[in-house]
Formats: structure tokens, C-alpha cells, sequence
């Protein structure tokens, strides 16, 4: 009871300074917290789950193996425990929420929505399709190219008991390990105003901890350690290509006269990415099958997608430095440091 009542009091006064600081239409506000109560008060415990001879085995097994890595994180890289994950949320069938994102066509400058207590963000969630469609428009007014898509997992930094969500069970187990502990990341260390370093960061312990963990846990299991460990070589490769096509697109944007016409500007961004597509089919990737959509798609290399690599992976050279120089590639010393450094002061500064 009491921490539905610390629910209500955090949302309400984030409400009402939101409307008092920014003049944000609170409506948004109201139906983000509609859907978040609905994912948290419908939510059961897990033990239901597992109690139940009709849910299946399989599935039975991913819930223990979120548990694990749970208390994982806690015993081994020295995160707090929280009550995340306790509880199990089936979705309807249908998209729960929604991530916008918008970006300029011929620049990397990105759209960014504001908020009390948390900061900016380069996206905006939505539970209402209807009102994401809405804010596509003024995106569309705006300049901006829009990008909207269904949201995985979230964190509320570990205000609010965050849920297992029924859709990710269906991940293979290492993209489920690697997205339980960038989502605990983010209660454990959460900067304001810097979305792309909370997100690189996360992603960048979640896949340090993966293979800690995966050593850990199947230490005979030399098959299924092999299987995950060409599953995140892949998943390099890809990101590091996908760094360089970021690279090479912004400077061809950078080069572009500012009289440029934008029939020319479109001319020479669609060269350089249909050189950049095929490009990519020449990788050796283990598992190209995971990353057919890339290799298929050519209308799914947007600018959007790349500021979404960007906004997750491209840090990760400089994280790697501090990762051996500041705690001696120590993965339970690095944690601690960013904690020490950085912390989760953020969240409560009322500043906009």
C-alpha cells in the first residue's frame, strides 16, 4: 500500500511542476501514467506463473533465468536490490507502448522532449497510438523525420516495481540477460540531460555482464557458451559497422552547402547509403540470418536508426578506456565507479 501511495505522490507533483515549468499540455502526462498504473497494478506475481501447469515449461525456465541474473547483479557487480522483475505483466495483443523519435533528414540533429525530475530525451514513449500519430504531425512540421516503434522493456530507475513483460520471454537468452541488466543499469546509475551516455552505458555493462554471467552460470556448458558468444561477436561487428556508416553519413551531411538543393542533398544522401547497404551484405557475420532485416531493407537505413546506434553503442570505445584504466577491467570496480561518479542524483533535481 504504501508504495502505491509514494507512486501516486511522484507522479502527481511530476505532473504538476511539468505543467508549471514547461506549459506541456498535462494530457500527455496523464495518459503515460494511465498506462504505466495499468502495467504495474495488473501485474502478478511470478510465482503464479511458475505455480501454473498450463504456462509452459520453456517460459517457466526464462522467468528463473531473470531471477538469476538478478541476484546476479546484486552478489557480483554490487547493484541494490530492487523489486524489479517479481512480478509478471501479460501484454494484450496488440503493441503496449510505443517509442517516437525524430530526426532532421540531412543532419544527425535530433527532436528532444523535456520532463521534470528526468531530463531530456531524444524519444517519447507512448501507451496511446493515436496520440504517438499526433505528435508525428508536428514532428512532420517541424522538419523532422519520424520513427515510431513498439518498446521492448523500459525502466522506471527502480521507483516502481517494474515488471516482467510477457514479450520478453520470447528473446533468445542472451538478448533477455543482456536487457535485464541494462535495464537494472538504469536504476543503479542514471545522469539528467545525458540519454545517449545512460543508454551507452547500460548497453555497455549489460554485455560485459552477459559474458560474466554466461561464464559463471554454464561453465560446462561449452556448447551454449559458444552459441552466445557468436551471437554477441555478430552483434560487434554490427555495431561497429554500423558506427562507420554513421560516421560517413554525417560527413556527407556536414559537406552539404547550406544552398544545396534539397533534389541534390537527396541525390547524394541515397548514393552514399545504397553503397553503405551493399557494403554491409559483405560482412562476415556468423549468424547473418539475425540481421536479414538489414540485409534485405534498404528502406530501413534511416537517419533515426542510426541516432538509435548512436544513442546505445557508440561510446563504447571511450567506456572501454575507463573500463581498464579506472577499475583495472573490473567489472564490480567499474559499476562502482560510475555509481560513485555519477550516481542517480539526477533524478530528483527540479531544474529544467
Amino acid at each position: 500500500m504504501k508504495v502505491k501511495y509514494i507512486f501516486w505522490l511522484i507522479i502527481i507533483s511530476s505532473l504538476f511542476w511539468f505543467w508549471l515549468k514547461s506549459g506541456v499540455h498535462i494530457v500527455y502526462g496523464l495518459k503515460l501514467l494511465k498506462g504505466q498504473a495499468t502495467v504495474i497494478y495488473q501485474a502478478e506475481p511470478i510465482q503464479n506463473r511458475l505455480d501454473d501447469p498450463l504456462f509452459p515449461d520453456s517460459l517457466k525456465r526464462k522467468i528463473s533465468l531473470i531471477q538469476q541474473v538478478r541476484q546476479f547483479a546484486v552478489d557480483s557487480l554490487g547493484f541494490g536490490q530492487t523489486n524489479n522483475y517479481r512480478t509478471y505483466f501479460q501484454e494484450p495483443n496488440h503493441t503496449l507502448l510505443w517509442m517516437l523519435t525524430g530526426c532532421k533528414p540531412h543532419s544527425f540533429e535530433e527532436k528532444e522532449w523535456c520532463f521534470p525530475l528526468v531530463g531530456c530525451f531524444g524519444y517519447i514513449g507512448f501507451f496511446d497510438s493515436t496520440a504517438a500519430l499526433q505528435e508525428i504531425e508536428l514532428l512532420k512540421l517541424d522538419g523532422f523525420e519520424p520513427d515510431l516503434g513498439p518498446v521492448a522493456a523500459w525502466s522506471t530507475l527502480g521507483i516502481l516495481p517494474d515488471p516482467i513483460l510477457s514479450s520478453m520471454l520470447k528473446k533468445e537468452d542472451w538478448k533477455l540477460i543482456q536487457l535485464v541488466f541494462h535495464e537494472l543499469t538504469h536504476t543503479v546509475v542514471y545522469a539528467k540531460n545525458a540519454v545517449d551516455f545512460n543508454e551507452n552505458l547500460a548497453n555497455f555493462i549489460g554485455d560485459k555482464a552477459t559474458i560474466k554471467f554466461i561464464k559463471h552460470k554454464a561453465a560446462g556448458d561449452t556448447v551454449w557458451q559458444r552459441e552466445i558468444e557468436e551471437a554477441m561477436n555478430d552483434r560487434r561487428l554490427f555495431l561497429s559497422y554500423m558506427y562507420i556508416c554513421y560516421q560517413k553519413l554525417d560527413s556527407v551531411y556536414l559537406q552539404m552547402p547550406a544552398n544545396q538543393s534539397l533534389v541534390e542533398k537527396e541525390r547524394i544522401k541515397a548514393l552514399t547509403i545504397d553503397s553503405l547497404f551493399e557494403t554491409f551484405k559483405t560482412l562476415p557475420l556468423k549468424h547473418p540470418q539475425r540481421y536479414s532485416y538489414f540485409l534485405t531493407q534498404r528502406q530501413g537505413w534511416t537517419n533515426n536508426v542510426f541516432l538509435g546506434y548512436r544513442r546505445y553503442d557508440f561510446d563504447r570505445p571511450q567506456l572501454e578506456i575507463i573500463y581498464k584504466q579506472q577499475a583495472g577491467s573490473n567489472l564490480k570496480a567499474f559499476v562502482s565507479h560510475m555509481k560513485m561518479k555519477y550516481g542517480s542524483r539526477g533524478l530528483f533535481d527540479f531544474s529544467l
